[in-house]
């Protein structure tokens, strides 16, 4: 069973997070001119 993060990703031009269940082999791309902050936990 695959290792599964909890991300939380908040970009600038939405007022709201999307959460976001990212699988361990998925790579996940943040870009720092479209994404504020990013919050990786793992479940």
């Amino acid at each position: 069973m695959p290792t599964t993060f909890h991300a939380k990703v908040c970009a600038k031009h939405q007022p709201f997070c999307l959460d976001l269940k990212i699988s361990f082999y998925e790579p996940i791309v943040v870009i720092p001119e479209t994404i504020h902050q990013c919050h990786l936990v793992t479940r």
